[in-house]
């Protein structure tokens, strides 16, 4: 089953949203390495981060699975 329309961030999101975040701090220069940032950024997610972000999103499944519109 898949929702039409999911508006709450899903746990992937938000994983991603705060690695962007950390990789963007500061503008890319001739000697850095893109695919180094993300793994340094990757380093800031604790599993708290991915457990809040689990929790956040369980709470709409019931809701998304009925149908329920404007989550």
């Amino acid at each position: 089953y898949k929702c039409a329309y999911l508006p709450f961030p899903s746990p992937v999101k938000e994983f991603w949203f705060k690695i962007k975040a950390g990789a963007r701090c500061d503008g890319l220069t001739k000697d850095d390495n893109l695919s180094s940032r993300i793994t340094e950024s990757s380093l800031v997610v604790i599993p708290e981060d991915c457990q809040g972000w689990i929790r956040h999103s369980i709470q709409f499944f019931v809701r998304c699975k009925a149908g329920e519109a404007n989550l």
